[in-house]
């Protein structure tokens, strides 16, 4: 079994935390045992198959369209507990043109190879689409009803094996799919873990980012998921909608450790600056990662500025 599985399994068993997914309408706290119980029910579904679809064995990739994280951790479990990779598929918003989109999705799908593509909310409505191109799809929802169990100790990966197909962002070229295996996976997260100094005990993750990029998939899910860190996790449409959200989370979870990109940042500091004294306490951040775009120091100024009557300390950015 590769390292990365096994430090997985052993968070899934002992692990006191959780992520807490639903804000701020409905807030809900799931164990990270929980979530593994739920993993396990929906990977022997996926063993299983159905009449229609035969059952996942050791080795084929699974694309997952799905923006909820509440069904993404469970379901990305499954699919490496039966020996499967994982590829969060790029999402469609309210402008895309679907029909361009389908297309795009198919070329992805067939440069995976991907034998199996799991659709959840709020992608659901996208079912007609793939049936009508003969993708072979199954629910999340359909998936965590089931009433299975899978041996969790099965040696169904080695350090060698696929565990993600990260998709690149597209933009400068036709997308392309990096290949994580799990040796490279627990080294990178064990990376992470170690320069970031995260204490399994203390801190807390707080993340609205995309699961379909590397920095939220993996270090804002993945990580916490594997390392039994405390998890407050919303949707980029969440953020999109109140950026303030952001704030309010770090404030009350006490969070610890955020991350985003630039434009983020400049954003939330201009909402900062708008907020009432005393209404945000941000004292608690240690770590707000700062990556993924160009970064602009006027952002970041006027970001720490605005945060510095919430308790913001400025050496939190990295």
């Amino acid at each position: 079994m590769s390292r990365f599985l096994a430090m997985l399994l052993d968070s899934a068993a002992r692990s006191s935390r959780g992520m807490t997914t639903g804000e701020p309408k409905e807030p809900v706290r799931r164990t990270w045992p929980e979530v593994h119980a739920t993993a396990r029910r929906m990977a022997a579904a996926l063993r299983a198959g159905t009449a229609d679809l035969p059952g996942l064995e050791h080795g084929p990739a699974v694309g997952v369209l799905a923006a909820e994280p509440v069904s993404i951790a469970p379901a990305a479990q499954a699919v490496w507990l039966c020996g499967g990779s994982v590829t969060m598929l790029h999402q469609p918003t309210a402008r895309t043109d679907l029909a361009a989109w389908a297309e795009d999705t198919l070329s992805v799908l067939r440069m995976i190879d991907a034998r199996l593509v799991l659709l959840g909310a709020p992608f659901d409505a996208l079912a007609p689409v793939l049936t009508e191109r003969g993708v072979p799809f199954r629910t999340l929802d359909g998936l965590a009803e089931g009433e299975g169990d899978i041996d969790p100790d099965a040696d169904v990966a080695g350090e060698d094996d696929t565990a993600l197909l990260q998709l690149t962002s597209g933009s400068t070229a036709e997308p392309k799919a990096v290949r994580i295996t799990h040796r490279n996976l627990f080294a990178n997260l064990s990376g992470m873990v170690e320069a970031s100094r995260l204490d399994i005990e203390r801190d807390v993750m707080v993340s609205w980012l995309p699961l379909f990029h590397d920095m939220g998939m993996v270090g804002f899910l993945t990580v916490p998921m594997t390392t039994g860190l405390e998890l407050v996790t919303v949707t980029p449409a969440d953020f999109l909608t109140r950026p303030l959200l952001w704030a309010e989370l770090i404030s009350k979870y006490g969070g610890t450790v955020t991350a985003a990109p630039n434009f983020a940042y400049a954003v939330l500091g201009r909402q900062l600056a708008r907020a009432d004294e005393g209404s945000l306490d941000l004292s608690t951040l240690r770590i707000a990662l700062n990556g993924a775009e160009p970064i602009d120091p006027d952002a970041v100024e006027a970001f720490t500025s605005a945060g510095a009557k919430f308790g913001l300390r400025p050496e939190s950015v990295l």
